[in-house]
Order: structure tokens, then C-alpha cells, then sequence
């Protein structure tokens, strides 16, 4: 899912947990996906109101991410609107030195960066673009480039006080066959102190 342009306030700390499912194309002999779930666990801590720092950990290949966002410019009366940046390095510990001889540190390596653009156009709706870089220090050239880029645009629409829809969809430029371009819908559920999100997507 995309990142959006909402940071940490100072000194604000946020713990995520989220667990993802596989394709409901298994039917019941994968239980529609549970059977083959994976889980993601982070915090989130803003450092000032212009900048957020994060870590994370994804049992999916057993990548941990470091990350930061920061405000660049702030949507007003005069300017239409919010542009943040993000930036993310990610370490694949899941391969596997029997597999790759030759590995070395910074093979593990991947990284992200991120230019989000929002517009809030009124209490209810807001709208996002994100052109993205990303780059891989370990790929196959066969079927996969060391440089990838995309662009995400996405909405949210609050459809109560403490219920939204959000919609996104990611176009990857140069991806390989096998990816899916991500198209996903989901609802955000505000319960106080927690935020639930229940996403649906072609794309794992």
C-alpha cells in the first residue's frame, strides 16, 4: 500500500502490526488465503512534526526496512499542496548462502525513495500522487531491471467520522512479468487509539 503525507506529530510513537494473507483462489483447501499469511511488525516515531523515522520487520522473505519521511512543503490557503518525501533501505535476510555462494552484505540490500503529493480537497476527500524510484543491488537480469519506476496515485473518502475508503493503484514502468501492477481497496476503522485497515489486492 502506499504511504501517505501524514507524519508522526513530535515525539509521538506508533506501533503497526499487519498480517497478510494469500489469494482467495485457493478456496477452501487454503482457507481463502489464511493458510499462507504473513505478518509485519514496526513502530513508527516522529522526531519532529516535519520528520518520522520507522523500522520494521516482514516475515515475508524475512526483509527488515528502516525509513524516514519528511514534510517538504505543507498544503495551504496559497498552496494546494502537501509534498512529502520518503525514503527506505531494505535488508532481505531470508537468502540463503547455500543458494547465492558469492553473497555478500550488500547484496541484501534494496532501496526506495518516494516523492507524495496530496491534496485535500475537503473534510471528506483527499487525493495522492507518488512517482517512486526503486532500486535492487541483487536481481536477475533475465527478467527483472536494478532500477524500477512507478507511479501510485490513490484516494481516501471518510465515509463517517471513524470509517474511510481508500483506492489505490501502483503502474510500474518497467516491471518484470511476474508482478502485478497493484490495484487495492480498503477501509480504514478508527477505534479510538487504534486504527484497523482491512485491504484487498491483486498484488502480495
Amino acid at each position: 500500500t502506499l504511504q501517505s503525507t501524514k507524519l508522526a506529530a513530535k515525539k509521538e510513537f506508533y506501533m503497526v502490526i499487519s498480517h497478510r494473507f494469500g489469494s482467495v483462489k485457493g478456496g477452501i483447501s487454503e482457507f481463502f488465503g489464511f493458510d499462507d499469511a504473513t505478518t509485519k511488525i514496526g513502530g513508527i516515531y516522529g522526531v519532529t512534526d516535519w520528520l518520522s523515522v520507522s523500522a520494521s520487520h516482514h516475515t515475508l522473505l524475512k526483509m527488515n526496512a528502516a525509513s524516514a519521511k519528511f514534510r517538504l512543503v505543507r498544503q495551504t490557503e496559497t498552496f494546494p499542496f502537501d509534498i512529502v518525501g520518503y525514503s527506505t533501505i531494505d535488508f532481505n535476510s531470508g537468502l540463503k548462502e547455500e543458494d547465492y555462494p558469492k553473497i555478500e552484505f550488500s547484496d541484501r540490500l534494496s532501496y526506495i525513495h518516494q516523492i507524495l503529493i496530496s491534496r485535500k480537497f475537503s473534510d471528506r476527500l483527499s487525493l495522492e500522487l507518488v512517482p517512486s524510484f526503486i532500486h535492487k543491488n541483487l536481481y536477475n537480469p533475465e527478467i527483472e531491471n536494478d532500477n524500477q519506476f512507478t507511479l501510485g496515485d490513490g484516494g481516501q473518502l471518510k465515509l463517517t467520522k471513524r470509517l474511510s475508503l481508500n483506492l489505490e493503484y501502483g503502474q510500474n514502468f518497467n516491471k518484470p512479468d511476474f508482478y502485478n501492477n497493484p490495484l487495492s481497496v480498503g477501509l480504514d476503522i478508527e477505534t479510538g487509539g487504534h486504527v484497523f485497515q482491512l485491504l484487498f489486492t491483486n498484488s502480495q
